[in-house]
C-alpha cells in the first residue's frame, strides 16, 4: 500500500495524528447495513492501517478482521487495546485486499475500508469481496482527502495545495494513482458489477464550503472537525505518504536550517496567519471525505 507498506513507515506517528472517524459516519453505515437485512456477524477492515476503524466497528459486529498488507501497520494495531464495548471478537492479519484466503465463501457480514480503498488492486478486489461477502452483505469504502484549514484561514489552503501537488516540491513525491483517487473524492473507484444491487449504490461527499472552484453536487457538510496546535498540524502532515518519499529522497532536508520542508510549510502558514491578524494557539481545521455504499445482491 505506498509508502505505508514500507518497513520504515513510522505507523506509530500516523497513529498518532491521523483524525478519528466520526459517529455520525458509521451511523450511516450502520443503517444503510440494517436496512438491507444484513447479518452482524463478521467485519473485515481492508487495509486497516492501526487498526482504528476496525476497533471501532468491534463495537457493532460480533466478530471484527483488520487486514492490512504492511506487517508495521499491524504490529502497530496488536499493541493498541481494542476499547469498545461489547465485547466483539478482533483479530488482524496480514494481507492484501486481493488475497483473502483465509475466509471462506459467503462468510462476512460488512466488509470496510477506512483511507485505504485507493490503493487496492481493481477488478481483483471486487472480484475476491463477490466471493466472501454474504448475499445483503454490505461494503462501506470511506476516505479523507488532505485537511484544509477552516475559517478564518481558509485563504491560506492555497499554500497547502502548492506545496502538495506543485512539481518544485511534493507533487512528484504523491503514491499515485491513490493520491488522484482521494483528492476526486473517490470517483474513480469502479462500482463492483456483476452480483450487487446498483440501485443501492450511493456516493456521498462531506465536503461542505471546502475546494469551491470544484463543480460537485449534492454536497454534505464536513463531519470531520478539529481544533489543533500548529506542532499538530505539522504532525499530520508527516504521516502522508508524499511526506515520507519525499524524506526518503532527499535526506539532505533535514539539514536545512530553516528546517525540513514540512517544517517550512508549517512556518509559512503560521507567518501568513499572523500577517491576517490571528495569533490564537488552536486552528480550525476541516477533513473533507468520501464515502461508497455498495450491497451485495440477495
Amino acid at each position: 500500500m505506498a509508502a505505508f507498506a514500507d518497513k520504515d513507515f513510522n505507523a506509530e506517528q500516523y497513529q498518532s495524528y491521523r483524525p478519528s472517524y466520526p459517529d455520525e459516519l458509521y451511523d450511516t453505515i450502520y443503517k444503510y447495513h440494517e436496512a438491507g437485512g444484513a447479518q452482524w456477524n463478521l467485519c473485515v477492515d481492508l487495509g486497516c492501517g492501526t487498526g482504528q476503524s476496525a476497533r471501532t466497528t468491534a463495537s457493532r459486529l460480533a466478530s471484527v478482521i483488520g487486514v492490512d498488507p504492511s506487517e508495521a501497520m499491524i504490529e502497530s494495531a496488536r499493541k493498541v487495546p481494542q476499547g469498545h464495548a461489547k465485547g466483539g471478537s478482533m483479530k488482524y492479519v496480514v494481507a492484501p485486499s486481493e488475497k483473502l484466503e483465509f475466509l471462506e465463501d459467503a462468510s462476512v457480514d460488512m466488509i470496510t475500508a477506512a483511507t485505504s480503498c485507493q490503493y487496492f488492486k481493481f477488478p481483483e478486489t471486487w472480484d475476491e469481496i463477490r466471493r466472501v461477502l454474504k448475499p445483503n452483505g454490505t461494503v462501506a469504502f470511506f476516505s479523507y482527502t488532505a485537511f484544509q484549514l477552516g475559517s478564518p484561514l481558509n485563504a491560506l489552503n492555497t499554500y497547502i495545495d502548492h506545496c502538495i501537488n506543485s512539481s518544485s516540491a511534493m507533487g512528484p513525491y504523491r503514491s499515485q494513482p491513490g493520491h488522484d483517487i482521494v483528492h476526486t473524492f473517490l470517483d474513480l473507484i469502479p462500482s463492483p458489477g456483476q452480483g450487487f444491487n446498483a440501485s443501492a449504490e450511493q456516493r456521498i461527499k462531506y465536503i461542505g464550503e471546502q475546494f469551491p472552484l470544484l463543480h460537485i453536487e449534492n454536497r454534505q457538510p464536513v463531519i470531520i472537525k478539529a481544533s489543533l496546535p500548529w506542532s499538530a498540524i505539522d504532525g499530520w502532515f508527516r504521516t502522508a505518504s508524499y511526506a515520507h518519499n519525499y524524506a526518503k529522497a532527499h535526506p539532505e532536508d533535514k539539514q536545512n536550517p530553516e528546517g525540513d520542508i514540512m517544517a517550512r510549510l508549517v512556518k509559512e502558514l503560521k507567518a501568513e496567519a499572523e500577517k491576517m491578524g490571528f495569533h490564537e494557539n488552536l486552528i480550525n481545521v476541516e477533513t473533507p471525505m468520501a464515502l461508497l455504499l455498495f450491497r451485495k445482491s440477495a
